[in-house]
């Protein structure tokens, strides 16, 4: 079985205050690997975050400090993992697509999950 996390950055606006590019990734690992990854974080929330942080459901990562960044990244890169993304930069979305902003956010998944490996189908959330 394979666990993934889907996640984006930025968001699906087409105005002048909105993100300039929108962002989904995608972070694939094995049952083994997932139990790792979970204590990876459980040990930053111990050892590194502040006490008034270390309850929050998630770690946020443009809010948290480069030390942290580098800790989770350095843990990561150790592991049997699959990180894909897809960005787009928005100004070049097609205008028929930006008032149809569920059918460009579900092809972007469609894409990025038709890229990961599932060896058996199995699939856990």
């Amino acid at each position: 079985m394979k666990y993934i996390f889907l996640d984006e950055s930025g968001d699906l606006g087409f105005s002048q205050r909105s993100s300039k590019y929108f962002i989904v990734s995608l972070f694939s690992c094995g049952v083994r690997e997932e139990i790792e990854i979970r204590r990876i974080v459980k040990k930053i929330r111990r050892k590194i975050l502040k006490k008034k942080l270390k309850n929050t459901p998630e770690i946020k990562w443009n809010n948290s400090s480069d030390k942290i960044r580098f800790k989770v990244l350095n843990e990561v890169a150790n592991k049997s993992v699959e990180i894909f993304t897809v960005v787009i930069e928005k100004s070049k979305v097609y205008d028929y697509l930006r008032g149809k902003k569920h059918k460009l956010y579900n092809y972007l998944c469609n894409i990025i999950i038709n890229e990961c490996s599932l060896n058996d189908g199995r699939v856990g959330c």
